[in-house]
């Protein structure tokens, strides 16, 4: 009975293990390599996966409609995309006041960037420049 239960808990670990590599091995193949330039995106995610930072976001158009102020949102192509973000980068949000945080300080603050507006450029599947100011729901 004990071979039994031992024999168990060794393949347990092995799946364990071999998920983990496994999921760090798709995670690597998900990132989008595509260049982006000034595009405009919603944040979907936000992650760190053993010690790599991740967003992940959907890109959108902007159509300004004549006002300054008046514009209109589309999404031509709802595929999500997902980069590489240094963890030190720079993002403000406009709300009442200008507020900064860094990437790794926002993975528990969800509710400041979630579905939030942001402007970015990417090559090679890293984020290039930091942010420029998301305002929050």
């Amino acid at each position: 009975m004990q071979y039994i239960i031992e024999k168990k808990m060794k393949l347990k670990l092995i799946l364990f293990f071999l998920f983990g590599i496994l999921s760090q091995y798709i995670t690597a193949q998900e990132i989008c390599l595509e260049k982006r330039s000034q595009d405009y995106a919603i944040i979907k995610d936000l992650k760190e996966i053993n010690g790599k930072h991740y967003i992940t976001v959907d890109i959108i158009q902007i159509e300004y409609t004549g006002e300054a102020s008046d514009y209109i949102i589309k999404n031509e192509n709802k595929k999500l995309r997902t980069f590489n973000i240094n963890p030190e980068t720079q993002w403000e949000f406009c709300t009442t006041d200008v507020t900064t945080y860094k990437i790794r300080d926002l993975l528990k603050k969800r509710n400041l960037w979630e579905e939030s507006l942001m402007n970015f450029s990417a090559l090679d599947g890293e984020i290039t420049d930091s942010f420029h100011c998301s305002c929050a729901n």
